[in-house]
């Protein structure tokens, strides 16, 4: 009875170990051990199993839940974080016209282990959809892992993360608004010693429920708003009648990383003003027809940098105009 028991006992821990390791007596290939839930549907062909080295990257951005939803030419930020002492990364990224299922997995199989994205020291990555391929009509649906790499020849890897979507809607399906909000400032102007500014102006409490309310719009439908146009009134003016300030910035994020040391926000918009140009004076926008500012002007205030012509301690007034475009449902 006991030797049955132990030909049973030695053949239920051969399964078992089989299923765990995807190994038997006669195989070599290494331990591949994998969380995606579509595995069990689509496991990874042998051929492409290799030993990983390092830990899998922590994608922290876009946030879950899955899909999160994004707009048209919106550029959406894929961000993550990397082992210690490790740079580089790859990415794999398709686009479906249908949401991603486990069936799809096998698309991520048919590029071979080849990134179709993502080389060398990056932590970020910027997708945005072709703009050769036109204005989309139908929701383009999103599905990307990640892995961890080196510098070496040849390369070690980690293992691809799970895979994570998200999806891109045309804004032809929301309806478009084009809005005027006007920030006015009265202050006494400042010198900080800054190189880049001499001093930080505040909108308090003016968020988007504000700008919500005051142009008729409906908070809860609103899914994208963006600048589109901004300009510079110069209420008061120098004792010679020119401009106080030879450069003029925007911003809301004040929780930002490139250009710290340089900046007081994330800047969105500035305007070198002719010492007598005439108001109002129009501005440059950095890429914000490819942004969603919902979250920057819920979160924070509207922030106004300004470099002095002339000394501080004067007392001065401008008015920003910044014009926005907004989608919101029907």
């Amino acid at each position: 009875m006991w030797g049955i028991n132990k030909i049973k006992f030695i053949f239920i821990s051969c399964v078992i170990t089989k299923l765990i390791t995807s190994c038997d007596a006669n195989s070599d290939k290494p331990q591949f051990i994998f969380t995606d839930p579509c595995e069990m549907l689509m496991p990874t062909p042998d051929s492409l199993k290799y030993l990983p080295v390092y830990d899998k990257p922590l994608i922290s951005s876009p946030s879950n839940p899955n899909s999160p939803i994004f707009f048209s030419n919106e550029i959406v930020e894929i961000k993550w974080d990397l082992p210690i002492d490790l740079w580089n990364s790859e990415l794999q990224i398709i686009e479906l016209d249908k949401p991603y299922d486990c069936f799809d997995y096998q698309k991520f199989h048919l590029l071979n282990n080849i990134p179709t994205a993502g080389y060398g020291n990056q932590f970020v990555h910027y997708y945005q959809l072709s703009p050769y391929n036109g204005v989309i009509t139908d929701s383009v649906f999103v599905a990307y892992r990640i892995r961890t790499t080196d510098i070496s020849y040849p390369q070690k890897y980690s293992l691809w993360t799970d895979v994570r979507t998200f999806t891109i809607v045309p804004l032809a399906n929301l309806k478009k608004d084009v809005i005027t909000v006007s920030y006015d400032f009265n202050f006494t102007t400042e010198e900080t010693g800054e190189y880049y500014y001499s001093g930080v102006l505040k909108k308090d409490n003016y968020k988007l429920v504000d700008i919500a309310i005051d142009n008729n719009l409906n908070l809860d439908k609103i899914r994208l708003i963006r600048p589109i146009e901004f300009t510079t009134n110069f209420v008061t003016k120098n004792e010679n009648n020119s401009n106080p300030f030879t450069r003029i910035m925007l911003g809301f994020n004040e929780d930002f990383e490139i250009n710290k040391e340089f900046y007081p926000f994330e800047v969105f918009a500035d305007v070198y003003p002719g010492s007598y140009e005439e108001s109002p004076v129009l501005g440059r926008l950095y890429n914000t027809n490819s942004g969603n500012f919902i979250s920057e002007i819920n979160d924070y205030d509207l922030k106004v940098a300004y470099k002095l012509e002339t000394v501080p301690e004067k007392q001065h007034e401008i008015i920003i105009n910044l014009t926005y475009e907004v989608y919101s449902d029907y």
